[in-house]
């Protein structure tokens, strides 16, 4: 809930922006950038040059973990125009323990699909598979993935997560065409990890989604928790360049959860807010039951529309800051899930200019700015 800013990290170079990526504490030194009673937090990010477009991955480390130095041999994987295998897209690292090798592996966005690699020192990667989003999810260019393991009392199960830059053809369809109301969105996948790719063992034949609002892109989960948390970046690029801002634009979801649930229609995420519960100044949640047939407004900002099958919640064009095409951004819709649907019990967390909410057991999640 409390953060502290501190002085940028990261500074372009001659090889570029820095791009979205990861980082992990290397505890067993794998990398010899520390030691194992300091170890060295490794970043892992995409070196994006302005100039000529080339987007490659590259490395900085930290010992005291506030100041850091870029990787004297980067990129370590390298992507220039020109290379037979050369990508456009070719970014957003994120870096992970591998299950059943001593080292780690990475799954990176590569235009329409994703890559795995693979390292034993966290310096030198080498490809082990891929995944094609498409073929049970959406097509269209991807950007930020995870891949992490979800453990229960009975089963332990991998996601896969990542933003999808959907064709525009199929911006407006219904999700069993593989379309959705605009054209970013999040989805995930459940399955498996071999050691080398993820594997989709759900085969869902329509893409399920992680937040049916507009403003929750990019989220990715914490390394080094009990258990997977992640935190999203909580705006639409669509229209964040358009927001009134005075010190920022911008803003960040809450840490949230993840567990799974079976439902009807096979297994599916459930998506919660993570408080300290320890703490004395944790969020107000204010909690709903809404009867079927029935709507709920809030705060003349949203109105909430639950049916037996659908939830519908609707943005009031005059609580949001600019104006943006109604049917794409105000209107969102998501199939209920649980079998108990005569009502719908939602969670709010209320923050300036900005609406999480949780539905259903957890099972749909809304993250809408106004």
């Amino acid at each position: 809930l409390h953060w502290t800013h501190l002085d940028i990290a990261l500074h372009p170079d001659e090889h570029g922006y820095i791009f979205s990526g990861s980082a992990v504490l290397d505890i067993d030194n794998l990398s010899g950038l520390g030691s194992k009673e300091r170890p060295a937090l490794l970043t892992f990010f995409t070196h994006h040059n302005p100039e000529t477009g080339e987007q490659q991955q590259s490395i900085a480390y930290s010992n005291d973990y506030i100041n850091f130095h870029k990787y004297n041999n980067n990129p370590v994987i390298a992507n220039h125009i020109g290379d037979s295998n050369y990508k456009v897209d070719f970014r957003d690292p994120k870096v992970f323990k591998n299950p059943n090798k001593s080292g780690y592996s990475m799954v990176l966005a590569t235009g329409n699909i994703l890559e795995f690699y693979y390292s034993d020192n966290l310096l030198n990667w080498n490809k082990t598979g891929e995944f094609d989003p498409s073929i049970n999810g959406y097509g269209g260019i991807c950007e930020c993935p995870d891949c992490f393991e979800i453990k229960t009392a009975n089963e332990s199960k991998w996601i896969l997560t990542l933003s999808s830059i959907i064709d525009d053809k199929k911006v407006g369809l219904s999700p069993n065409e593989k379309g959705y109301c605009n054209q970013r969105v999040m989805q995930y996948f459940i399955g498996e990890f071999d050691g080398n790719e993820f594997l989709d063992t759900t085969l869902n034949p329509s893409p399920m989604i992680l937040d049916y609002g507009p403003d929750n892109y990019a989220f990715i989960t914490f390394n080094g928790c009990e258990e997977p948390i992640g935190i999203g970046w909580a705006c639409h690029w669509d229209y964040i360049n358009s927001m009134p801002a005075t010190k920022y634009r911008g803003q960040m979801t809450m840490a949230r959860r993840l567990g799974i649930i079976n439902t009807e229609y096979g297994q599916r995420l459930t998506i919660s807010p993570y408080f300290n519960y320890l703490s004395n100044d944790i969020p107000n949640v204010e909690h709903y039951s809404i009867k079927c047939n029935d709507t709920l407004s809030i705060d003349d900002a949203l109105t909430i529309y639950v049916t037996n099958d659908l939830l519908k919640i609707t943005r009031n064009p005059s609580s949001f800051p600019i104006s943006i095409d109604i049917n794409k951004y105000h209107t969102m819709t998501a199939k209920r899930l649980i079998s108990n649907r005569d009502i719908c019990n939602i969670s709010i967390i209320k923050d300036n200019g900005f609406y999480e909410i949780f539905a259903d057991d957890n099972t749909l999640v809304f993250s809408i700015a106004t």
